[in-house]
């Protein structure tokens, strides 16, 4: 309603696969969601698309994997609306379904660009995992700050280009 043409959602995610470290990032090429909710409120009787805009996604991808020496995957994610209550079953459950990390706003974004017709992708660093117990722990905002710009640094360029 404020005249965006493209939303870039920069957060952090919980690795749900033991491939992905803490510092690697995901580019969610789509998000499944618990019916109802946000989404529902919008399109009550059926389940939204999440996706990107391919170009946008692509074009992060190009530019995060040139800047960062961690992994970078184009892979989809769960968003939840419950705050870390995630389990072993459940990391498990939407492993085996090919959903490689959680958080909690993707899909509403990819669901809403759609219904308002603008430019949306989703560029995630990895801050734990649920599955290798090592790793399970949250990392505090001040250890994922490095990771975090190198991946604020990614949009910008991107978002920068795009209007030049």
């Amino acid at each position: 309603m404020l005249g965006a043409k493209r939303i870039v959602r920069l957060g952090t995610a919980g690795a749900l696969v033991k491939e992905l470290d803490v510092g690697d990032i995901v580019i969610a090429s789509g998000a499944a969601y618990q019916k109802g909710g946000t989404i529902g409120a919008y399109v009550p009787e059926a389940c939204m698309a999440t996706a990107p805009d391919p170009i946008l996604l692509t074009r992060l991808y190009n530019r995060v994997k040139d800047l960062v020496s961690s992994k970078v995957i184009i892979a989809p994610v769960f968003s939840s609306d419950a705050f870390y209550v995630e389990d072993e079953e459940f990391a498990s459950k939407w492993a085996r379904r090919g959903i490689v990390a959680v958080e909690m706003e993707v899909a509403t974004l990819y669901a809403l660009s759609s219904l308002r017709g603008y430019q949306s992708a989703a560029l995630l660093v990895i801050s734990d995992n649920l599955v290798v117990p090592e790793k399970k722990e949250l990392l505090h905002h001040e250890e994922l700050v490095s990771y975090i710009e190198t991946a604020a640094k990614a949009i910008l360029d991107v978002l920068v280009a795009d209007d030049e």
